[in-house]
């Protein structure tokens, strides 16, 4: 079995020992950290994860980067089902910052996705589109600063940032050290295999 496809075959504990790692959960909270990803995958996030009773489920790496991304999206407060909606919304455009992120290893570039949180979004007009996403590619925040202002010359009055590189980075390390594998590049390479998908 390459290296690689290792990372195609992660048992629910794995994935919650690598998501745990990510987040800094401490040990005396991680069946409420369980219980929150559980509900994810009760909302059917991400797709292909809820195998049914009886079955113990399977994941694949590009399944942990999504619940990675909607991790980040509620620890900046956004609720679960908002999560879910904005990562489906835009997951062909956060794949395609992955793919930046992969292109850029090693350059010192930092990958960043900003937008509007919309944390009324739920009390807005059914027509109001939910957050798109921009990336950003700079390795200071100078250049964010550049990239933000215009961006801000439409409607946005609010805006979040991820640091997509710190956290796909993080994840690649401890996943691989969590399947004990040495580095990080078959985590890289099962990445882009999902990024391409």
């Amino acid at each position: 079995m390459a290296n690689h496809d290792r990372f195609q075959y992660l048992s629910y504990g794995e994935v919650l020992d690598v998501l745990a790692a990510i987040q800094h959960i401490d040990v005396g909270q991680q069946s409420a950290f369980s219980s929150r990803i559980k509900h994810l995958q009760k909302q059917g996030f991400p797709s292909g994860s809820n195998t049914g009773r009886g079955r113990a489920a399977t994941y694949q790496i590009g399944q942990i980067v999504e619940l990675a991304l909607v991790l980040e999206f509620n620890q900046m407060g956004i609720n679960p089902e908002r999560a879910i909606a904005m990562f489906n919304e835009n997951s062909r455009g956060l794949k395609n910052a992955v793919l930046l992120w992969l292109s850029n290893l090693g350059s010192g570039n930092a990958i960043w996705l900003f937008f509007d949180p919309l944390g009324l979004q739920s009390l807005m007009v059914p027509d109001a589109k939910l957050p798109t996403f921009t990336k950003v590619q700079h390795n200071d925040f100078a250049g964010i600063t550049v990239a933000l202002s215009k961006w801000s010359k439409s409607d946005v009055r609010r805006v979040s940032l991820i640091n997509l590189s710190a956290l796909l980075r993080t994840l690649s390390d401890v996943a691989s050290e969590r399947v004990q594998l040495e580095g990080a590049s078959a985590a890289h390479a099962s990445i882009e295999k999902w990024a391409r998908s």
